[in-house]
């Protein structure tokens, strides 16, 4: 006799959550050959569509497969949510979010609080995620947050001291921060030098 919790999830979400996986893989793969043949544009159309393929509908409510797939669990003890699921989930979102990042690094003028956002939320599903935080420096680099990049380019070049382009953006990071420094410094001295000569003349006898 068919588990009628299982015919109810069936009935609920009328697509089954190995063909959302499927269509997902699919899609992130097609996204990859857009990104290869530098059609980022293309390519971030489809890491969106394959995102909103691991979303469900709970009650008029759209929200994350893996977020729905722990209230099914919850909802129904008996239906058994595989764990790979969870992990299948997570790995194409990541792989997803990275490459929507990468995307956006080739747009001119582009959205790099969006880049940032994209890898934060790889880094919260893969802390040690080198790519995404990598391209989340390269962000905060372009945003002239050059003491923040420099602070995580640092503890990265610590965890893999052999990367070149860690390497190199420490460097860009390390010239930036000197030379706003230096451009501090000759502001400080002006004021100081016009507050000295203020003061010079105020003293001087008629």
């Amino acid at each position: 006799m068919a588990n009628p919790d299982s015919s109810l999830i069936d009935v609920k979400y009328k697509q089954n959550i190995d063909e959302r996986i499927k269509t997902a893989k699919t899609l992130k793969n097609e996204g990859n050959e857009f990104y290869k043949e530098k059609k980022y544009r293309q390519a971030t159309g489809k890491y969106h569509r394959a995102l909103l393929q691991l979303k469900l509908n709970m009650d008029n409510v759209c929200r994350p497969l893996a977020e729905s797939l722990q209230q099914l669990q919850d909802s129904f003890p008996s239906y058994n949510v595989p764990v790979d699921y969870r992990q299948t989930i997570s790995a194409i979102q990541a792989d997803c979010y990275n490459n929507l990042a990468a995307c956006l690094l080739h747009k001119e003028d582009t959205n790099y609080d969006r880049i940032i956002e994209y890898c934060d939320l790889v880094l919260a599903i893969y802390p040690e995620n080198l790519k995404a935080a990598f391209r989340k420096c390269m962000a905060l680099y372009h945003m002239k947050k050059y003491e923040e990049a420099l602070e995580d380019l640092q503890s990265l070049s610590h965890k893999h001291p052999e990367d070149l382009a860690i390497k190199r953006y420490i460097k860009l990071c390390e010239a930036e921060v000197r030379k706003h420094n230096r451009s501090i410094k000759k502001t400080y001295q002006e004021m100081f030098n016009e507050m000295n000569k203020h003061s010079k003349e105020v003293n001087v006898v008629h």
